[in-house]
């Protein structure tokens, strides 16, 4: 038997009752509805560990029913009865996530406390040649275009260029604040059970509308309603941090001296070079070099012990009426849908985007730069 075996538990709520009857025969059928179930997987005792988890939450907010019986020669009576097109569990379509393996290196190059908010090294290295690049620009342009030199490539110049100079100038105003910061960060990574950090991944929605839709049409009574969906998804890494040593004694002035050298990245790593080197930013629209050496930057004597990534996906459905006759009365259904799933001890992985997950910003710089070169 395992140490900690999987168990399921299913949970539900209240329920409702609806009727119809033959009145010719007066036979009568009862539906019942639940109005909520849960089912939910996870393991059995060792919460100190990273475990799997699994939950399906269906709510019925509001049952969609008819009331009601023909005005002449009546053969069936419907007290609350649920009409069809309810209780239809999914979500809607959403773009596809990065892969588990993906989000857990970005996740945990975020989070580590040996990270850099500004790389001397390589900021030394673009300041240096900064300069020089913009006068070969402007001069490359002043000579191919001499009545034209102000076709810039703003967008690449600002983003390849001044950003990130801009970015590291600020950074370095506050950076004070960011070793204090470390320090926090070091002080809870030396205390029992390590460092627990959390990197919000990805936020994303979707809807859609079916029109229309046929849910009734006993008796000679034709209804119609039109179902709208509105769903959403997050996802998250957890992230946990032990030290190499766990019983290494470090004083507050050792922090310190620790928390200075990650922060301003005067400890050398490959990330530092990889940094630096000519277009590396395009490998990494296609791959995750860059999050790869970041996760695995070890300045302060400490590792990830575990990454767990959760996915939350909760979906509202609403149905609104537009064709009943005037008889019937009829109650729209509302309903709520989620998901829950949490993936245990995710490992930190190279990765190479067949379709790389592109935001706008990254889509402006590749238009720009395909625009320079066209």
């Amino acid at each position: 038997m395992p140490l900690n075996p999987a168990r399921v538990r299913i949970q539900t709520g209240s329920e409702t009752v609806g009727s119809i009857t033959n009145l010719s025969t007066s036979e009568t059928d009862i539906a019942r509805t639940t109005l909520f179930w849960q089912r939910t997987e996870d393991t059995v005792g060792f919460l100190q560990q990273d475990n799997y988890f699994d939950t399906e939450i269906r709510d019925h907010k509001s049952v969609g029913t008819v009331s009601g019986e023909p005005d002449a020669f009546p053969v069936f009576r419907m007290i609350d009865y649920p009409y069809g097109s309810q209780g239809l569990w999914d979500h809607c379509i959403l773009p596809p996530s990065t892969s588990d393996v993906e989000a857990a290196t970005q996740a945990v190059a975020r989070t580590n406390p040996s990270r850099a908010i500004v790389s001397m090294p390589a900021f030394i290295g673009e300041l240096r040649s900064l300069p020089g690049a913009i006068f070969d620009r402007g001069m490359s342009l002043l000579a191919k275009y001499p009545k034209r030199a102000r076709r810039s490539n703003s967008v690449v110049d600002f983003n390849f260029g001044f950003a990130p100079l801009i970015g590291d100038l600020y950074k370095l105003v506050y950076f004070s604040t960011y070793v204090d910061d470390r320090v926090k960060e070091l002080t809870n990574l030396h205390k029992k059970g390590g460092l627990h950090r959390r990197w919000n991944l990805e936020t994303d929605a979707g809807d859609d509308v079916v029109e229309n839709v046929a849910v009734w049409t006993l008796e000679g009574a034709w209804v119609e309603v039109t179902i709208t969906r509105h769903t959403h998804r997050r996802r998250w890494a957890t992230c946990r941090w032990l030290p190499d040593v766990p019983e290494l004694a470090l004083s507050p002035a050792d922090l310190r001296e620790q928390a200075k050298f990650a922060v301003n990245g005067w400890n050398l790593s490959m990330a530092d070079a990889w940094e630096i080197l000519p277009w590396s930013w395009l490998a990494d629209y296609f791959g995750n070099v860059g999050d790869y050496l970041l996760a695995n930057r070890n300045a302060v004597g400490a590792s990830c012990s575990s990454a767990c990534i959760m996915t939350s996906i909760w979906t509202d459905t609403s149905h609104s009426v537009t064709m009943a006759p005037s008889w019937l009365k009829v109650s729209p259904a509302s309903e709520y849908y989620a998901t829950k799933h949490r993936q245990p001890n995710v490992p930190v992985g190279l990765t190479i985007a067949t379709s790389p997950f592109l935001g706008a910003r990254q889509l402006l710089t590749l238009a720009s730069i395909a625009y320079k070169y066209r």
